[in-house]
């Protein structure tokens, strides 16, 4: 569940009642590669790759209550590394057989799931929310003409762009200016923690009824992200 979805309702609510078609930048990330998960996953798992197993075995031996530090070491496919940084289990194995240990099919295997896994989760995410507004989302970054464009570049141009999503900005850059093109990227999502606590609190007076049991619930509500996400599914069930 990405939390994302409850500043996008607020968003679309806020759109002016005369109008009923919008623009979304969504599939821009996964297209032009613009998530760092992706650059980091990548390097980590090439590093990984390189140390010899006997090496990994002492490594895991000296460090055995260092759980992370043996799940990347044990790590045999990049979407596990991907996966553990997103905090998840990676259980979607239908990218696996595509998968080559060599240098462009590890990439190329972290972007494809991006873009054929994750996307799909995002544009749910937007249609769910602009639904309830009564609007209608268009994604201009999916159009023929930017797969098209896309298709002419390399993978290997983009594992060593200097920058993520750096051809999309040099676009940008023709008619507007690097230092707009170029400025740090803000993820759309919850920026401060009141604005998590004033969710909670709405959700928690609710008392909603337990769904997991006792234990599990308590153990879920340690992890601050795990808790409201509990919360909006149980929202979303008895509402």
């Amino acid at each position: 569940l990405d939390l994302s979805i409850i500043p996008s309702i607020v968003l679309c609510d806020s759109v002016d009642k005369d109008i009923r078609v919008i623009l979304s930048g969504d599939g821009a990330d996964e297209l032009f590669c613009g998530y760092q998960r992706v650059y980091n996953a990548f390097w980590r798992f090439l590093i990984i790759n390189l140390i010899p197993k006997k090496l990994k075995s002492i490594i895991i031996i000296l460090f055995q209550k260092n759980i992370k530090l043996k799940k990347y070491l044990l790590a045999n496919h990049p979407l596990d590394i991907r996966m553990m940084l997103m905090d998840i289990e990676y259980t979607n194995h239908e990218f696996d057989s595509s998968f080559k240990k060599d240098f462009k099919s590890i990439f190329k295997t972290i972007c494809d799931y991006e873009l054929n896994y994750y996307l799909p989760s995002v544009l749910e995410k937007v249609d769910a929310a602009s639904m309830l507004s009564s609007l209608e989302v268009r994604v201009p970054f999916l159009s023929n003409k930017v797969i098209d464009y896309l298709s002419k570049i390399s993978i290997l141009d983009f594992i060593w762009q200097k920058n993520t999503k750096l051809f999309l900005k040099k676009i940008l850059s023709l008619s507007t200016s690097n230092s707009y093109a170029f400025m740090p990227k803000r993820g759309f999502s919850f920026n401060r923690k009141n604005q998590v606590r004033t969710v909670t609190s709405f959700l928690e007076s609710k008392n909603y009824p337990l769904i997991l049991g006792d234990k599990a619930e308590i153990l879920i509500k340690k992890s601050e992200k795990k808790y409201i996400r509990l919360l909006l599914i149980k929202h979303w069930l008895f509402k």
